[in-house]
């Protein structure tokens, strides 16, 4: 399961697994240039936490994956920054 909120700034995005031990995110911009990626490790829980400043990032749309284990999911992500 993955929760997301809009971000305007600060987002995060919560995973939940119960059987991964490391999950990496990669976040690329529409033309396909990775702008952020970052990689966590299983702490003795199912549910990994990654934040994001956006402030800097120009508004649009933007796409992230999340692989663990050789499976991944992708998903969009919009920024506003007003």
């Amino acid at each position: 399961m993955i929760v997301e909120d809009p971000s305007n700034g600060f987002t995060s995005i919560d995973v939940i697994s119960r059987n991964a031990s490391t999950i990496e995110l990669r976040i690329c911009d529409m033309p396909g240039r990775e702008i952020y990626s970052e990689r966590k490790a299983n702490t003795h829980s199912d549910k990994f936490t990654f934040h994001l400043d956006t402030r800097s990032w120009s508004p649009g749309i933007y796409i992230y994956t999340l692989e663990s284990k050789g499976k991944k999911i992708s998903r969009q992500l919009m920024v506003a920054n007003d």
